[in-house]
Order: structure tokens, then sequence, then C-alpha cells
């Protein structure tokens, strides 16, 4: 009955076997038969569809039902702990095999892992796969985007669980579908949270409520701050596609219009004239690329091509007779090119398929910073640049500043854990990051016990990394210059200093649990060269 009664994912609550909900009034209806003989039903209505005020109506109108619903719900609690306790063991097993000690680690050199590895995947790469494709007629709406990704999950059999994140542009409908699916699971673990509650009052009536404030006051100020402010959403906007709502504020510049409507011209002149163009690929070996508002970067990409074969296209302006640039209207061009190159380039390195991409966003938000502080002072270009910076700010501040609202820790916590990236970091941005993963080893340590850890700590690790940090890529022309900065100052500090309390209980975790060295640059390269060519 409740099947097809209630929409929306699947109810698991037995309670729903006695009761519908009627999505447009937004209301749950009691189906249970009050009278067997004129099959007459009970008929009571509620708002909503929690489920801990419909048992409580059972329990106080429909005593059997209840009983029946409590009886499922035991044995629902059972199934799930045998099964839990199934995965548990696959966990340990998993994660032993990864951290806990010397031999999981190395076990990723081993030839027998390394042949299993192979038969799943002899060339060790991630790889994309399109589930699905599908007309979707319209409107376009959230609910419509939601109900069809739904439908692909379950088609492919997808839990919840096994969905980390789901990128999407920045569309409206596209936030509003996964802001109802996060509501829609919030809601569904409130729901298992008032059942498990219920469970627990059924066997005895008179039981103390639990002051769940003095549970909060036992958790550490800077782990309950960090488990309250540091809460992902499922969805993530698009980085790519968020850069290129930057990259437009350019196009709403005044100042540059006129210069830029003359190329513009230029090169559909050049695209009319069979001549002009067969003129410009002998001479260059190379054509014009016309405007195409659809494509990212495409301002950039014509006056990167339109400068690349300067010479060549003077030379046929000339041959034609047709009027071209000024000096000081090419200048300009050169400057909007190097406005613009690093948010092409950028755009480009963080579309990849083939490598992790979160772990650069920060270093690109900052290396732009700079690059547009730099380029206010370039003459013409101050307003342009400032524009541009405060826009960047806008988007992107809560991932770079812990202290800006909805701060979203995670593309610090990415970047700290990239090889190539930590030394980007500041200390106020470093010491969150720590903070983080220590209420996180604690949460995923919890699961485990001592003796399952302890019996493995005996064993050496074997460390294999470079003995010097690489600075992050070439392109990366600001951030190469810091990190070189802080490498020289990194070795001139003494290493006897105490580390930070962040960073020394991290490091003593892994030197008491697991018997890991203390370097922690190293460590971290290890674990994420090593076993994460095969986990990525």
């Amino acid at each position: 009955m409740s099947d097809l009664a209630v929409t929306g994912r699947p109810k698991t609550s037995p309670v729903w076997d006695y009761f519908s909900y009627d999505e447009s009034a937004k209301k749950s209806k009691c189906e249970v038969i009050t009278n067997v003989v004129t099959k007459t039903k009970c008929g009571k209505t509620f708002s909503g569809k929690f489920s801990t005020n419909l048992k409580l109506h059972l329990k106080s109108s429909h005593r059997e039902a209840y009983d029946e619903v409590i009886k499922k719900k035991k044995q629902n609690k059972e199934k799930e702990n045998e099964k839990k306790s199934c995965t548990r063991a696959n966990a340990a097993c998993n994660f032993s095999m990864e951290t806990a000690s010397s031999a999981p680690i190395s076990l990723v050199e081993d030839p027998t892992f390394s042949s299993l590895i192979t038969e799943l995947d002899s060339s060790h790469k991630r790889h994309n796969v399109t589930l699905a494709v599908k007309r979707m007629p319209s409107p376009h709406t959230g609910e419509k985007v939601l109900k069809i990704v739904l439908q692909i999950f379950k088609d492919w059999n997808i839990p919840d669980h096994k969905i980390g994140s789901i990128i999407t542009d920045n569309g409206s409908n596209m936030v509003k579908a996964f802001k109802i699916l996060q509501l829609q699971q919030k809601e569904n673990m409130q729901n298992e949270g008032d059942d498990e509650e219920d469970f627990e009052l059924c066997d005895t009536d008179n039981v103390d409520v639990l002051d769940t404030g003095s549970l909060d006051d036992s958790l550490p100020d800077q782990e309950k701050t960090i488990e309250e402010s540091h809460q992902q959403d499922m969805r993530l906007s698009c980085f790519a596609h968020s850069l290129q709502l930057v990259v437009s504020k350019f196009d709403e510049c005044s100042v540059f219009r006129h210069t830029i409507k003359k190329a513009k011209n230029i090169v559909s002149k050049f695209n009319k004239s069979t001549k002009a163009t067969e003129k410009l690929i002998a001479n260059a070996g190379l054509k014009l690329l016309g405007d195409c508002p659809t494509r990212w970067s495409s301002t950039y990409l014509l006056i990167n091509r339109f400068l690349t074969v300067k010479a060549s296209v003077i030379q046929v302006l000339d041959e034609h007779s047709w009027d071209g640039l000024q000096n000081s209207e090419w200048r300009v061009l050169e400057n909007i090119q190097e406005l613009l190159q690093p948010f092409a380039e950028y755009t480009t390195l963080c579309s990849g398929e083939e490598y992790t991409t979160i772990s650069s966003v920060v270093p690109i938000v900052v290396e732009l910073q700079y690059h547009l502080e730099e380029m206010s002072t370039k003459p013409g270009m101050a307003t342009i640049s400032k524009r541009l910076n405060n826009e960047l700010k806008s988007r992107f501040d809560k991932y770079v500043n812990p202290c800006a609202a909805g701060f979203d820790v995670y593309y610090l916590v990415a970047t700290f854990l990239d090889p190539k990236y930590t030394l980007i970091l500041n200390d106020q941005q470093a010491t969150v990051v720590k903070a983080h993963l220590i209420v996180a080893l604690k949460t995923e340590i919890s699961e485990f016990t001592d003796t399952t850890l302890e019996s493995r700590s005996t064993e050496t690790v074997s460390v294999v990394a470079n003995s010097d940090e690489q600075p992050p890529l070439k392109k990366f022309r600001h951030l190469s210059s810091i990190i070189s900065q802080r490498l020289r100052e990194a070795h001139q500090v003494d290493k006897g200093i105490a580390a930070t309390t962040a960073e020394s209980e991290i490091e003593r975790f892994y030197e008491l649990r697991f018997n890991i060295p203390t370097s922690s640059k190293k460590r971290c390269s290890y674990i994420l060269v090593r076993v994460g060519n095969y986990i990525t």
C-alpha cells in the first residue's frame, strides 16, 4: 500500500503499511480497518509524513497495529545489525590493508596485489562513464530534474551512501533539484532517528528524557564548531562554469568594447573573404577564430589568435586596403590577452577528467587574486582588474577563507592533502584543515577496536618519497615563488621547535596507532601517490 501511495524515496519504516500519503494535499491518512464487516477505515489525516506522529496515533488508537509495527521494526533492526557487522568486518579489513601498518601500505607494491589490480584495470586510470542520456520535455523544473536523476540511480542500483557529490552548473533548476534531495535525506535521517527513539521507548514506559545538551557540552569546543560548520552539500557547483561567470563580467566593461568590436569586425571580414583567409593561411599557417558567445573563453581565444598572426594580418589588410588597428589598440588587445589568459588556462586545467581537480581549486583562486592585483598596476587595467577580483572573491571566498560565510572546508582539505599544493596554505588555513582532519580521523577510527589496530602496529613502515617537496605546476607563477620562499624559510627553522597542538596530535596518532614515521609530508606523499594510484 505504501509503495504506491507515498511518493519520493521508498519508505523503510513499517508504519507505512498502515498509512497512505497524498502528495497534492501533503497529508498522511490512516488506512487501518476499524470495522471488519463494513471494511470501514480509520481515515484520520496528519500533516506531512513524519513517522513519529503516525506511530503515536497507532499506539493510542490501534494497539494491535502498533505492536505489529514494533515487531517488524525489531526484525528489521536485527537484519540491519547483521548487515552492518559484515560491512564493518570488510571495512576493518580494507582499512588495515590501506593504513593500519606497514603491511597494508606496502601491500600496494606486492606483486600479487598488483596482479589483482591489473586484472581490474591494466591502465590504473580512472574512468568516466555515461550512465544515461534521457530526453527531458519542458518545463525543465528542479522537481523534474530530480525525478530523472533518481530514476537513473534506481536503474543502476546506486544507493545514496555511494553518492559522494553531484556536480552541476549554476542553473536555478539544478540548484533546486539537489536542494530538495538533500532536504529529503535529512528528513529521512530524522525519521530514522525518531524510529529508533520510539523503539527504545516501547520497551519501558517510564524512561527519563535524555538531556542532549550535556552531550554537546562534552564535545570539545573546537571539534563541535567544526562538526557544525563544515557540513558538505551534496551538490557542488562546477568550478569551471563559475570561473567563466567571473570572466563574463569582462564583457560588461565598456572601456574595451570599441577596440574588441573593431578586432571582431576584422575577423569577420577575413572569415567572409576566401582570398584573405587563403593568404593568411599561406603566410601564418593559421586562420582567425570567430566569436562564439556560448563557447568558454571565446573573447580570449579570438584575441589570442588575432595577436598570434598579427604580422600576417597587417600584411593582408594592407594588400586589400582594409582599415586595421592603431598601435594603441594593439597594445590594448595585448593587455586584454594578458588579463584573460590565466582564466582560460585554469578553466582547461580544472576541466580535466583523467586527474583530480578539486585540489587545484584553491591554488587557482589564490593565483588569480595575485594575477589581478598585478594587472591592476598596468595602465588602463585597474578598473576591470578590481572588478574581476571582487567578483572572484564574492564567488570563491568561501573556499579559501575560513572566516567567510558558508565556508566549505573540503576544498582546503583537498589542497592540503595534495603534495603539490600543501605549502600554499597559510597558517590559519592549515590549522583549520588539521583540526578538521583530527575530527574526521577520530570519527573513522572509532569504528575499529584498539586490539585490531595494535596487533598490526609492531611492524615497520617502509616509506618511499621524494626528499624534496616539489612546487606546484609552473603555470602557477606567483604561488611557485611563494612556495620557494616558504621552503627556504622552513630549512632555516630549528628542527627542534615544537609543532602546533593540532599537528602534534595528528603526528602522535599516526606514531602510536600505526607506527608511521612523523614526517607528515613524506607520509602524505607516499599514501596519496602509492595508494591513490589504485583507489582514485
